[in-house]
């Protein structure tokens, strides 16, 4: 803890003497339907730049999020390999992900929600909207949306040729190259994105090998295991404009990962895992702009195959999913300034498994929202929602957010209701193997709706122009809570395939859970000569879930207590640096001395980068930079101080 404060006190006392340029952002909005400024939605927003991510020591989408105020990240090795992205203490299953507009969540579990099939290269810009969207985008938004917009399709693009990108070796063999090109034709954009993530992984000892003549080694590769992974992602997109009135976007993208899974999603004495993933995208839009409305047809698939080996002693699962998406919306604005929209959305899921079976279900929905103008200074948008799912009832979900804009301050609350339905995994994972050895996950088919209620109140302030600071409270009560918790065998009675008298992690409705929490995010922005600017920003995160019973939870409360999160950017003529520092403090939880999540760490990642030649720069990155030993999920160990040079440029 002593390291942060050292930090923050040397970087936030640099002599500065400049003032922020501009008051609370008017940055336009576009994950709500209707296009606003961040002052008018009444939610808490965040939003990263791709200019941003050239700057942060990151290299996954996962890894810049967790620089943000109120976001909790469960990570199961760096680099973006798999994590679990919550919102305001969300499960993983609990936050939405779009991509373009498109629901990109996938349908066989949440902890592949983060395998994006873009490079960081290709990424205008990350919205993130903290609190219930479900009337907005459905079911799944419980704890917000995390909206990845790329260049080609909101037409951020160079005029005729750019192409910007990385390309870092490092520690392991870790081989990370990020790039993507820009050809503007005429009419016609064109662009492609490419990114190859590798490392042989560190090497640790393996807890449940033996030499014990009277043991079956069988099961066990050797007495070392390595982190391994490999990911490999490609995509092409193109925009066509014939007249200004239309565009039309079109999307292609492939995502490939292989990686040692090993205590990933299990305890267990067997665990020898590997995993791999493959995603196939394609998206389609065309949109019709006149003066006062807006016409919007999307349609997205997505096929994802998972192979997860769980010991070489045992046959792999193999998992297809399927999913089909459309909404057709259309905005209008009056002569007063209200904005309208009405849409429908329907979409069509499908999974074939060697382990959970064959299953499809569907769902047909409409939705209306308004930004209403009741005077210069208050707005409010109200939105709604309605739809009937194959596996459950007619569900309706409203949703209301006020905004009242002063100078130099905005006072803001939301309030609405949100659903999830539970996922094949949560539904039928295990259902279909001989035998499941003890301490795996249990589907249950008759799981129920989550339901949840939230309600927020904040305020973004800014004091003499030179430190906005911005402050929210929330509360969120979700019934019917969709969660693994430990049961006997004996108390399962839909399967047969189980050790007897042994214990699972079986998905049930566990009741009710309160979540209470406050987000202070400071900012600061200091012009420190003619030709270097600082950034600083430091964050707070409170969360507390009560479970309101004895539950053990494997999930629900696997998030930080508290956060604080310092996160540094400095920017010369030649040389520049960002640091995110993130002190987290959560509950222990232990097994052995290999399955221990430590009561708090601190991590910090840094960057540092010198021009080479006219946007050509040479880059260093390392992270964790105190080497610290941690884990986020319960036997999933993250990487110790990892270190890279390489080059990035940015042609336009």
């Amino acid at each position: 803890m002593n390291r942060l404060f050292l930090l923050g006190f040397f970087f936030l006392t640099t002599p500065c003497f400049s003032q922020l340029q501009d008051s609370i952002a008017e940055v336009n909005i576009v994950t709500l339907h209707v296009p606003m400024n961040v002052e008018e939605t009444g939610r808490s927003i965040s939003i990263i730049t791709g200019r941003e991510l050239q700057t942060l020591p990151v290299s996954s989408v996962e890894e810049a999020l967790r620089s943000l105020v109120g976001v909790n990240i469960n990570s199961r090795g760096g680099f973006g390999v798999q994590s679990d992205i919550g919102l305001r203490g969300s499960t993983f299953s609990q936050t939405l992900v779009l991509l373009d507009g498109i629901r990109f969540t996938d349908p066989l579990t949440g902890h592949l929600n983060n395998a994006i099939p873009v490079p960081l290269s290709e990424i205008a810009k990350i919205e993130v909207i903290r609190g219930p969207a479900s009337a907005v985008y459905g079911a799944d938004a419980v704890g917000g949306v995390i909206h990845i917009q790329t260049k080609t399709f909101v037409n951020q693009t160079a005029t005729k040729y750019s192409t910007t990108g990385t390309i870092y070796y490092g520690q392991n063999n870790l081989i990370d190259a990020d790039v993507s090109a820009h050809k503007r034709l005429g009419k016609v954009t064109i662009s492609a994105g490419y990114k190859h993530t590798s490392s042989d992984g560190e090497q640790y000892t393996n807890p449940n090998f033996t030499e014990d003549e009277n043991f079956n080694n069988t099961y066990f590769i050797s007495d070392k295991f390595a982190t391994f992974f490999e990911i490999e992602s490609f995509t092409v997109a193109t925009q066509f404009r014939p007249t200004n009135n239309w565009q039309v976007n079109a999307r292609f993208a492939k995502d490939k990962r292989d990686y040692n899974a090993k205590y990933f999603y299990t305890r267990s004495s067997l665990d020898e895992s590997v995993e791999e993933n493959e995603f196939y995208l394609g998206q389609f839009s065309a949109t019709k702009t006149t003066e006062n409305t807006r016409t919007n047809a999307a349609f997205g698939f997505r096929e994802s195959s998972d192979d997860f080996a769980f010991n070489p002693a045992f046959a792999a699962n193999q998992h297809t999913t399927k999913r089909f998406t459309s909404i057709l919306t259309h905005e209008w604005k009056t002569a007063t300034g209200n904005q309208f929209v009405l849409g429908t959305q329907a979409a069509e899921t499908s999974i074939k498994s060697t382990d959970r079976g064959n299953h499809r279900n569907h769902q047909m929905e409409v939705f209306g929202t308004s930004l209403l103008q009741l005077s210069d200074q208050f707005s409010t948008v109200i939105s709604m929602r309605g739809g009937h799912h194959s596996i459950t009832d007619f569900t309706l979900t409203p949703q209301a957010s006020f905004s009242w804009q002063l100078p130099n301050a905005v006072l803001r609350s939301s309030i609405g209701t949100a659903i999830r339905s539970a996922d094949f995994t949560e539904q039928y994972v295990s259902f279909n193997l001989p035998q499941v050895a003890a301490e795996r996950n249990i589907g249950n088919p008759f799981l129920e709706n989550e339901h949840a209620f939230s309600v927020d109140l904040g305020a973004d302030l800014l004091f003499n122009n030179s430190v906005e600071v911005s402050a929210t409270t929330f509360f969120r009560s979700t019934n019917n809570l969709i969660d693994y918790t430990i049961v006997n065998e004996s108390e399962i009675n839909y399967l047969t395939n189980l050790v007897q008298n042994a214990n699972y992690f079986q998905a049930q409705n566990v009741g009710k859970a309160n979540t209470f929490g406050v987000e202070v995010e400071t900012e600061t922005e200091h012009q420190l000569s003619t030709t270097a600017e600082l950034t600083t920003n430091l964050n707070y995160t409170y969360i507390n879930t009560n479970l309101g019973e004895d539950v053990v939870s494997k999930y629900l409360a696997n998030h930080p207590n508290h956060q604080i999160q310092l996160n540094i950017a400095c920017v010369g003529s030649k040389f520049s640096g960002s640091l995110i520092n993130q002190f987290v403090a959560r509950n222990e939880d232990a097994v052995a001395d290999f399955f221990t999540i430590r009561p708090n760490y601190l991590v910090s990642n840094a960057k540092f980068g010198y021009e080479l030649l006219d946007q050509v720069q040479l880059s260093v990155k390392v992270n964790n930079l105190w080497d610290q030993s941690y884990q986020e999920i319960l036997g999933a160990q993250m990487p110790g101080r990892w270190t890279m040079a390489g080059l990035q440029w940015d042609f336009e």
